[in-house]
């Protein structure tokens, strides 16, 4: 039995020449240049944020774009700590759109509670780590054991520096307690008589409205943008960060409009005008 013979691996490109195939491949995909372009730019704010919070950038050189970039190409662990969070709290809002559609109010009303909590899930684990004093694992476990009145009460205030707005956290802790009352239903003997109470679950939600119900998504979503914007506005790393990111993207733009040559214009004879 002969032995196959083991594969040579290939020699590694080195970064001149990684440049070069990048910038081939690029030339004949250029929606493929434009999207990882926007990705990068992306992530670039809190990756500088995070060179100038460590000191390994001199903030008085941040007009220095070579300079900048190349302090960033130096410290390639910095995007490597980068992570994000996975969202799927929009599956549950476009589930409960199909369950009300399908007159299942009930199971809506689940989906949108479920969403909403996972919307403020997300906020309060960026903002835990924003502050630099829990790690990934400790976030977490301080959001497990918080119940949603706290959460939406004296940490949202301490995170964000102001209080959630009295008339949102109302809805959102009746529309909670709702939700608890149907998941956890106990399914308790009552009168016939009294079965249309308005203590029972479904009349209940028969009284709600639900295009109100799934405007109280975006609500929350506007006001946690708001809340983490105003925060991390009062930054002022984040700022000259957010400042370089911009004036890059804007050089970027300029530098591929100018490369992008309009047609030659040709002759009836088919040579160039």
């Amino acid at each position: 039995m002969s032995r196959s013979r083991p594969k040579t691996p290939k020699p590694k490109m080195d970064a001149k020449e990684e440049r070069i195939r990048i910038k081939e491949y690029y030339k004949e995909h250029p929606e493929a240049e434009r999207h990882d372009r926007e990705n990068w730019l992306q992530f670039l704010p809190t990756q500088i944020e995070r060179l100038l919070d460590r000191k390994l950038i001199d903030k008085k050189r941040l007009s220095d774009t070579s300079y900048v970039l190349g302090v960033l190409e130096d410290h390639p662990a910095i995007f490597e700590e980068l992570t994000t969070i996975p969202r799927i709290e929009h599956e549950f809002v476009e589930a409960a759109q199909d369950a009300i559609a399908a007159g299942r109010r009930m199971v809506a009303v689940v989906l949108i509670a479920t969403a909403i909590e996972q919307k403020l899930n997300v906020f309060l684990r960026h903002a835990l780590e924003a502050e630099k004093r829990l790690d990934s694992k400790e976030a977490t476990e301080a959001i497990r054991a918080l119940q949603l009145k706290d959460k939406l009460g004296w940490l949202f205030a301490l995170l964000a520096h102001h209080r959630f707005r009295d008339d949102l956290k109302k809805q959102i802790l009746e529309l909670a307690e709702l939700r608890n009352l149907i998941v956890h239903f106990k399914g308790t003997p009552v009168p016939l008589d009294s079965l249309d109470e308005e203590a029972t679950p479904d009349n209940r939600v028969k009284q709600l409205d639900m295009t109100e119900l799934l405007e109280l998504v975006f609500w929350l979503e506007a006001h946690l943008i708001y809340a983490l914007a105003q925060k991390r506005g009062k930054d002022p790393n984040y700022q000259a960060a957010i400042a370089f990111t911009e004036r890059l993207r804007k050089r970027m733009h300029t530098k591929h409009k100018k490369s992008k040559k309009p047609p030659t214009k040709q002759s009836s004879s088919g040579a160039p005008a």
